[in-house]
């Protein structure tokens, strides 16, 4: 299979979400405090094979979906 990078929160927990803005704009940005980057490796049988801080773990399908979602459904393949 193809290497997927993508963002999840620490553990699959719920998103601690963050506010802040640049000194003199108006604009604000958000983002989770326990975001973090995954490598999918694998999947089947309803979960997803990945290597977090340099451990193999397996998250629920459901589960992952969601807070992959949840934090913009954001991935990068990687390719040779």
């Amino acid at each position: 299979g193809v290497p997927v990078i993508a963002w999840v929160t620490n553990e699959l927990a719920e998103p601690q979400n963050t506010v802040w803005q640049l000194q003199g704009q108006v604009e604000t940005f958000s983002t989770a405090r326990n975001m973090e980057p995954v490598v999918i490796i694998g999947h089947s049988r309803k979960q997803f094979h990945v290597i977090s801080n340099a451990k193999q773990k397996q998250y629920d399908e459901a589960l992952f979906l969601q807070r992959f979602t949840q934090l913009g459904a954001q991935a990068v393949v990687i390719r040779k």
